[in-house]
């Protein structure tokens, strides 16, 4: 079965004793439900080795279009929710929570609302609810940091095949504007500085049709955080599987950047293809204390594979930074799993 490929690749990437014993334990639970939360616990908790990257994505439909999204790393967790066409209207409620913890320097809790109105099935817009919040476990700076924004939300596409597009484009943007809070070590009465933040997001994909069952995707992405008072631990996270692949999972911190992602791809059927990519990357990483710009390049081959109950997606990336050659040690696997229940 699925399942089954998928617990063989979590023993390669964790090579843990516990992942034979929780497969044993899988097998014989009966909940599909279940077992694939339990799953999700195994990637939450195991830490990859070596080169190889293992992430999981659950969606799970529950009814009237209720879905839930989960994606586990080693290093912390996001939850996504979603309902749609709320008490039988056109609106739509969307909530995140995103939580990571590196090592003892800092932990950061992450929440998101999003009411949307969909005019059709193809666009919606809306508003948007933050807050982001971080603690710094080595308290040498500040003590903590609290972001609070309202901003807007649209999305339009127009595809051909929402799962295994052939033509068509789509477009994503998210802007919000807000005030940050840094406590310092000294918790006395006004000892809080207050600034303006902005964050914005916009990505752009199209699909060129070309041959019989071929296409070529481009999709460009750009993020900027804007902030007098700004630290390290409240930079965006990007690389590996959903941004520049080739490269550990959320491994390069930045203000700023801009994404270029390039992939030709032969469509096998309605849900599954293989493809060839290359992406390119510039970031800038401003912080109080130091600013700094990177340029980054990547290429590599993957496959997402149609199964019974969900979508395998595996690949291999090879990246570099600009200024450095590539070298096939540093070469990434990159695993992820949708499942439909």
């Amino acid at each position: 079965s699925s399942f089954s490929l998928i617990y063989l690749f979590t023993i390669l990437i964790h090579k843990l004793p516990i992942a034979a014993v929780l497969i044993i334990f899988l097998n014989s639970i009966n909940s599909s439900y279940l077992k694939k939360f339990v799953f999700l616990f195994l990637f939450a908790v195991s830490s990859p080795l070596g080169g190889i990257v293992g992430e999981l994505i659950v969606n799970i439909d529950f009814f009237k279009g209720f879905s839930l999204n989960l994606l586990a790393i080693s290093c912390g967790m996001l939850l996504e929710l979603s309902y749609p066409f709320l008490f039988n209207t056109n609106f739509e409620v969307q909530g995140g929570l995103d939580m990571i913890k590196k090592d003892s320097s800092f932990f950061n809790f992450n929440s998101k609302l999003i009411i949307n109105y969909k005019s059709n099935s193809n666009f919606s817009n809306g508003f948007l609810f933050t807050n982001n919040n971080s603690t710094n476990l080595l308290e040498d700076d500040y003590s903590s940091t609290s972001v609070n924004s309202f901003g807007f939300v649209t999305n339009f596409k127009k595809l051909d095949n929402p799962f295994n597009p052939r033509k068509g484009f789509k477009i994503k943007s998210e802007i919000a504007y807000g005030w940050k809070e840094t406590y310092a070590i000294d918790t006395v009465a006004n000892n809080i500085l207050k600034s303006p933040n902005f964050n914005g997001n916009l990505s752009f994909s199209s699909y060129l049709s070309l041959l019989k069952r071929t296409t070529f995707k481009i999709k460009l992405s750009g993020s900027t955080i804007q902030n007098n008072i700004l630290y390290e631990n409240e930079l965006t996270r990007i690389g590996g599987y959903k941004t520049i692949r080739g490269f550990d999972e959320e491994s390069i911190w930045v203000s700023s950047f801009v994404l270029g992602n390039f992939e030709f791809r032969y469509l096998i059927d309605e849900k599954s293809n293989v493809f060839l990519f290359s992406d390119f990357a510039w970031t800038e990483s401003k912080t109080n204390n130091f600013l700094m710009e990177d340029y980054f390049q990547s290429f590599g081959f993957g496959t997402n594979i149609s199964m019974p109950n969900g979508l395998l997606t595996l690949i291999y990336g090879l990246g570099r930074k600009i200024d450095n050659p590539f070298l096939i040690r540093t070469g990434k696997i990159h695993l992820g799993f949708t499942s439909y229940f």
